[in-house]
């Protein structure tokens, strides 16, 4: 995230499957001006409710549900979910981001990542860097 923050405007962040809320704080301490959280978990809302106070990072809006809550575009989008997941929304992702936004997709198994690749490419979207650590792969995205 923080490599490609520069490579962006920084208006709108999506922490898509946010979880405790981690990369939604960290996009707040990068710059964005107004970030969003989204999980369908509601312990992983309450859990992102608790660090967002604890960090005192009270502007980042928290929505129950998946990507079809969150409304209009954004710069970037940090999705850190399993292959499958990456895959099926992988058009919403791409819709979801301005022109030349990034998406940067985590959580996924070395091995399933060329799939990933292939469904964001058949959704618009183009890897610019592929990350491995150990069994896991990140990537980062441009539309």
């Amino acid at each position: 995230m923080e490599r490609y923050a520069g490579a962006v405007k920084k208006s709108r962040f999506l922490d898509l499957g946010t979880g405790t809320g981690l990369l939604a704080i960290a996009a707040l301490a990068l710059g964005f001006q107004s970030v969003v959280g989204v999980d369908t978990d509601p312990l992983a809302i309450e859990a992102s409710r608790r660090n967002i106070e604890l960090n005192k990072a009270e502007k980042i809006e928290l929505l129950e549900g998946g990507i079809d809550q969150c409304e209009g575009d954004y710069d970037m989008i940090a999705a850190n979910l399993i292959s499958g997941t990456l895959i099926q929304l992988s058009g919403e992702i791409a819709a979801h981001l301005v022109p030349s936004g990034i998406v940067i997709m985590s959580g996924i198994l070395k091995g399933q990542d060329d799939e990933v690749v292939e469904a964001a490419k058949n959704s618009g979207l183009a890897c610019v860097e592929r990350l491995a650590d150990g069994k896991w792969v990140s990537m980062a995205c441009r539309r």
